[in-house]
């Protein structure tokens, strides 16, 4: 997916399922993964979620957290929650928004 929207040379690294050993987010077991494998400093992190239930570990460890919301109810519990530090109805246009708060 990241190759047919030309966007795949903007990650260094692609951390998935495998890598967590199978155990999927919301588990912190897989975010302490992502910081060990990736070394990524939670601090300057950022994690774009369309649950916004899986965005709490992230949090928690010091990211920075997105819901990237939907109409679907489920994706929608915790989004309310102060772990969710901000909203996007659209990607694009969020980060769009942030590149122009930036130049």
């Amino acid at each position: 997916i990241l190759c047919a929207y030309g966007v795949r040379h903007h990650f260094d690294q692609i951390f998935d399922i495998v890598a967590a050993n199978y155990i999927p987010k919301p588990d912190q077991h897989a975010f302490d993964c992502f910081v060990k494998q990736t070394g990524v400093k939670p601090a300057g992190a950022v994690m774009i979620e369309d649950m916004a239930a899986n965005l709490r570990p992230a949090a928690a460890l010091g990211m920075r957290t997105v819901w990237l919301a939907s109409d679907v109810e489920w994706a929608a519990i915790g989004s309310e929650e102060s772990f969710v530090h901000y909203r996007a109805d659209d990607l694009r246009d969020f980060l769009r928004s942030l590149e122009l708060a930036f130049c």
